[in-house]
């Protein structure tokens, strides 16, 4: 899914933008598309987190990949600068993995009860 987000960054040089090795201008930022969105967390209050930096406890940052640059250049977003649809669909992911996870583990644990109900005795 890719969708137009806002994008902040802490540095600023001669009206360029960097993170990680790559610049880019104010005017080429607000044409960056999420290509995915492909993590989510909570911040602890602790940790920097690539781009965001320290953020407070509880904040929920989603793990994205922008269209045009490569899957190692992460970068984490507060939920209200990706929009709605996109943070639906990729709920909507998350909760059909956790389905499919819970229909998996009950298989296994299925065959496991019949593998055992058809031991035979020790004699």
């Amino acid at each position: 899914v890719r969708r137009r987000a806002t994008v902040r960054c802490r540095k600023r040089r001669r009206g360029l933008r960097s993170y990680m090795g790559y610049e880019w201008t104010e005017e080429e930022q607000e044409a960056f598309e999420v290509e995915a969105v492909v993590g989510k967390m909570v911040a602890d209050g602790q940790t920097a987190y690539a781009n965001q930096g320290r953020v407070a406890a509880g904040v929920v940052l989603y793990c994205i990949v922008w269209q045009g640059y490569p899957p190692d250049m992460v970068w984490y977003e507060p939920g209200e600068n990706l929009g709605s649809e996109l943070l639906r669909e990729f709920e909507q992911s998350l909760a059909a993995d956790a389905a499919a996870d819970e229909a998996s583990a009950r298989e296994d644990a299925e065959l496991i009860d019949l593998e055992e109900s058809e031991r035979m005795p020790a004699a």
